[in-house]
């Protein structure tokens, strides 16, 4: 007879190490599933962005110049899409006109434009030669998002400056009139 006996079953040691990877593992895993949700709204974005552009280049078209900005309380006069019960007011001018059906909001869409961290669209449209800019070339509309989610620049976004004008930290397009 032998007095070696089969040892069955895992030791301390080596549990503890299938825990550690698990852990690591999963760790990995939430940070990206977080990046990936991320770039998913940042997406929605910018093509959010693109349909409210085309929508008011058919409103410009169809009326002559973009829409007068409605103005939120405190945001300046900016239209914004803010936290409401339908948001159905964000530009409701291309809906009420027939330009769009619906008027994208931000995924996320919180806050107004003063609060730190908000994520939300905003619109204004500026008289000509308003903060240094060509008067020749009319009126001028500025479209933006506030994102902080994957990233805060975009090279889908057409950056609109002109004079003074440039937001840092948000997606902006605009156009002249003329």
């Amino acid at each position: 007879m032998s007095n070696t006996h089969k040892q069955i079953g895992f030791t301390i040691v080596e549990l503890l190490v299938v825990i550690v990877v698990i852990a690591v593992l999963a760790a990995v895993m939430v940070v990206t599933y977080s990046n990936i949700q991320g770039r998913a709204r940042d997406s929605r974005r910018l093509s959010d962005m693109n349909a409210i552009t085309k929508a008011l280049e058919i409103y410009k078209q169809q009326n002559g110049d973009y829409p007068a900005a409605v103005g939120s309380t405190g945001n300046g006069g900016w239209e914004v899409s803010v936290p409401t019960a339908s948001n159905s007011d964000f530009l409701a001018v291309l809906r009420t006109s027939g330009v769009i059906s619906q008027v994208p909001i931000d995924p996320v869409n919180t806050g107004d434009m003063l609060t730190t961290g908000s994520k939300l669209y905003a619109y204004y449209r500026y008289p000509a030669g308003y903060l240094g800019c060509d008067a020749s070339h009319g009126s001028f509309y500025i479209l933006i998002a506030r994102t902080g989610d994957a990233s805060t620049t975009s090279s889908s976004t057409r950056p609109f400056t002109c004079g003074t004008y440039g937001a840092s930290g948000w997606w902006q397009t605009g156009r002249y009139a003329n």
